[in-house]
């Protein structure tokens, strides 16, 4: 086989919004170390297309595909296999490959869930990717590729394991560009990959071994993604951002004068000090993610944390002091939690949530690759790996609770937070007019500073605020005001027009609960509701599927309003809808407040 053309492919995540496509690094970087390999590549992000097939379908027929590649994590599969499954029913003898955290650690069940793909890279997989390709146009040893696995007839063979990348400099700067992306708000840049430490809860996305870039190459990176991307804000997405005080305080120094506004993953230990919370503070840190995991020296212990509740109580006193935000989390179902270690936490989350150390609380997953998993798999608890994996890394009791407690821990965990502050602020928006972006403008409690924040529209107008000046936290009910726009458009529609709400479920509930319009009894509208068919639920999302264009017929509606944030759904039913009824105007319910 002669050298051809490869499709990297963004895989569709059913949890991100169509309107605020992922940026993903990983694939990223392997798009620009195959450039680098002479390999003719282009990329594909599906989060933007309604019609995958239509999307690959053209990308196939107009760049001459011969193989494609799609990776990402395990909870991604559903995503990865679409994609070779459309590959393979558009052209069989197309080469399909897929990687990430789905195939590191679960190679023989990744290859046998996705049954489409007809190799697997496994680890780190720049090189491994490059080598893999070269030796199939070459006609080559496949099984002389280190790090990957692959189909023998029906057998799955493994090959020797691949090294890590030794010196990360040596690669090139991920390539956003061939995935469409020609601005980006807030930029991921990888300082460092993996992690030095080995909590059980953990599988490590980054590799084996610890590996940090210079300040150097990261900082030529970020210098042209300014140029480049006309990047504002920066996330340094590694699993850890420095253990070393040194390091952190020359990062400080460099980034200050770019004026960039950037947020970090730290853990608590020695290093951490007033002076380097000031510095990162002063250089435009805004926020500081932090695993907390659990406030109770057993369970720190037990799962390999190598801190203490004093760390903890350090960290979170210093930074508050600096006036730098915390995002922690706290997880639950470790080996050894008992009722009495969960109150510990508990009560030390509930005593230490404020306005500055946001807390979120979650159930341990069972991710393939961690020890934690290793060990539930080995014990019998996951009896059949593939299985878990299909279903989404379902939880697992491996902690010394009963399986009843441990399922009020988890509904807990999943519904219940610690009380927070909401601000009553008065917020204003401002909508462009073709709704693609919004504008948001309010004044800060604790400092009276003025913060503008200027943003794609994925949703409504989050609820978290945070202040440029001071970096406080707040919480607003913003649904709530967002009724108040919505309301005053839909009253002249629901006058002017013969109006149907499709789609009976979450957002319809919250929005008819606040809304004095839909419950006005002069106001005439139509319900498009479950007499079509059935509701699928797809990774913990419900989707109504849109309903056929003979059921449509019979009725003669001016408008129809979906009550979704899904703009993907919304296209569909839109094609639906308008082969049943001429002239119908479709629109998501949340892009008539936004009108207004």
């Amino acid at each position: 086989m002669i050298m051809g053309n490869v499709l990297l492919c963004v895989p569709k995540d059913n949890n991100a919004p169509i309107s605020f496509p992922a940026i993903t690094p990983g694939i990223a970087y392997i798009a620009a170390y195959l450039r680098q390999q002479g390999i003719n590549v282009f990329g594909i992000n599906l989060n933007v297309f309604a019609d995958s097939h239509l999307a690959l379908e053209s990308a196939i027929e107009e760049y001459n595909i011969t193989a494609v590649g799609v990776g990402g994590l395990v909870v991604l599969w559903k995503g990865i296999k679409e994609v070779t499954d459309i590959v393979k029913q558009i052209n069989s003898d197309i080469v399909t490959f897929i990687g990430g955290g789905l195939v590191t650690y679960s190679a023989k069940e990744a290859m046998s869930i996705v049954d489409t793909a007809d190799y697997g890279i496994i680890g780190e997989g720049e090189a491994a990717t490059a080598e893999l390709l070269k030796s199939i146009y070459a006609d080559g040893d496949v099984s002389m590729v280190s790090g990957i696995i692959y189909r023998n007839n029906k057998e799955l063979c493994l090959t020797a394991p691949r090294d890590d990348f030794a010196d990360i400099d040596l690669l090139p700067f991920p390539d956003y560009e061939i995935f469409g992306f020609k601005k980006i708000d807030y930029a991921p840049i990888v300082t460092a990959r993996s992690c030095p430490y080995s909590c059980t809860f953990c599988s490590y996305s980054g590799g084996k071994k610890y590996r940090q870039r210079s300040l150097d190459s990261i900082f030529s990176e970020i210098e042209q993604m300014i140029q480049k991307y006309e990047i504002t804000k920066i996330n340094l997405s590694d699993e850890l951002f420095s253990v070393n005080s040194e390091r952190v305080f020359e990062f400080c120094k460099r980034i200050t004068p770019l004026n960039l506004k950037w947020t970090a993953s730290m853990r608590a230990g020695k290093h951490i000090s007033m002076p380097l919370l000031k510095a990162m503070k002063e250089s435009g840190c805004e926020l500081l993610a932090f695993g907390l995991e659990s406030a109770d020296p057993t369970i720190l212990k037990s799962m390999n944390k190598k801190i203490t509740v004093e760390d903890i109580e350090k960290m979170v006193g210093l930074a508050n002091e600096a006036g730098l935000n915390l995002a922690c989390n706290v997880i639950f179902g470790d080996t050894e939690e008992t009722m009495q270690t969960i109150k510990n936490t508990m009560m030390w989350t509930i005593e230490h949530n404020s306005n500055s150390c946001a807390i979120d609380m979650a159930m341990i997953k069972l991710f393939p690759g961690s020890p934690l998993y290793d060990k539930a798999v080995l014990e019998g608890k996951i009896p059949d790996t593939i299985k878990h994996i299909e279903n989404g890394i379902t939880l697992v009791n491996i902690s010394r609770l009963s399986d009843e407690a441990y399922s009020n821990i988890a509904i807990s965990a999943a519904n219940v937070s610690p009380k927070r502050n909401y601000a009553d602020i008065e917020l204003g928006l401002k909508v462009s007019p073709d709704c693609k972006s919004y504008s948001i403008t309010w004044q800060c409690p604790n400092c009276q500073s003025i913060t503008k924040e200027d943003m794609l529209f994925q949703s409504l107008p989050r609820e978290i605020l945070m202040c440029d000046k001071c970096g406080r936290f707040y919480l607003k009910k913003l649904l709530d005001d967002y009724q108040i726009f919505a309301d005053k458009e839909l009253s002249l529609l629901l006058r002017e027009k013969r109006c149907a709400f499709w789609g009976i479920g979450y957002w319809w509930q919250e929005i008819y609960e606040r809304s004095s319009i839909l419950k006005n009894t002069s106001f005439s509208y139509k319900l498009i509701d479950k007499k079509f068919n059935a509701v699928e639920r797809v990774n913990g999302r419900i989707i109504l599927p849109p309903p056929s264009s003979n059921d449509l017929s019979m009725y003669d509606f001016d408008v129809i309003i979906c009550p979704t944030l899904n703009y993907e759904l919304v296209s569909a039913i839109k094609i639906i809808a308008e082969s049943a009824i001429p002239d119908v105007q479709v629109i998501r319910y949340f892009d008539i407040g936004l009108k207004s």
